[in-house]
């Protein structure tokens, strides 16, 4: 009982629950455009496929050079750089249908929210800044977008990649597959410390974004009054004060994306 009253304390956090009602928002979405979810991820499924074969191909070709499997090495070339140039032309045909699905879900999310935004009371939103709200409708909203077609073929492609890759090695070097699935657990318990960070971070990226929006359209739009009442050292002064903010916001986000990529190398060279 005590443990279950310790989860419902934690999820009753405010925090808790913005995220959760962002994700349910954004899986609402991902229902709405079930059907091109599911296009996204049989074109990731597609190439992942591709590059699996190719290694597996790959490595025939190999074996066969070097005398350690009897297989012709001609016919075993031609399979390798025939799944090659389709892998090529396959690559360019999927990308073109990835921008396509992605500009009309990106346009159709866009489109609601705007819809909404027009149609929500004034008081409602009297609060925010013009630019607070461009910035949500702009770059936010393309970020949702982005986020409702790659989450789950995301997940999906990296599972079949991770499973297919790990079978591969499997039946080349069993000893090799176990040591490389050893390092599954250090990227489990770091995957939540690792979401929860880029969630902070793109957090203050979008609040930089509106908060230079503001900045400029104040700047711009009252110009000739900030020279008439001589605010122009001071209006410098704020604009080089939010500069140095977001140079303090990238460092500390290129900081932390070292310290992750040297810990991840370095499991990855111990394991």
């Amino acid at each position: 009982m005590k443990s279950i009253e310790k989860i419902k304390k934690y999820l009753n956090h405010n925090e808790i629950k913005k995220i959760l009602h962002s994700w349910s928002w954004i899986f609402s979405y991902i229902l709405r455009y079930k059907g091109q979810v599911i296009a996204f991820s049989l074109i990731g499924l597609l190439s992942t496929g591709l590059g699996l074969f190719t290694s597996w191909v790959l490595k025939d070709l190999i074996d066969s050079v070097t005398g350690e499997i009897s297989m012709k090495i001609a016919p075993v070339a031609a399979v390798y750089l025939g799944t090659a140039v389709a892998k090529i032309f396959i690559t360019a045909l999927t990308n073109r249908i990835s921008l396509k699905i992605r500009l009309n879900v990106g346009i159709k999310i866009k489109n609601d929210v705007y819809d909404k935004l027009m149609n929500t009371e004034w008081t409602a939103i009297s609060a925010f800044h013009s630019a607070d709200i461009m910035t949500r409708t702009g770059a936010d909203v393309g970020i949702v977008s982005n986020m409702v077609l790659s989450y789950i073929p995301n997940v999906v492609t990296a599972l079949v990649n991770f499973i297919g890759a790990f079978f591969i090695i499997l039946h080349y070097d069993p000893i090799m597959a176990l040591i490389a699935l050893a390092g599954a657990p250090v990227t489990v318990l770091t995957a939540r410390f690792r979401f929860g960070k880029a969630t902070e971070f793109q957090k203050k990226n979008r609040e930089l974004a509106g908060e230079r929006l503001a900045i400029e359209e104040e700047s711009y739009q009252n110009l000739q009054t900030i020279k008439s009442f001589g605010l122009v050292e001071l209006f410098s002064q704020r604009f080089r004060e939010f500069q140095q903010k977001g140079f303090g916001v990238a460092m500390e986000q290129n900081r932390y994306q070292n310290q992750m990529l040297i810990i991840m190398s370095l499991t990855g060279q111990l394991v």
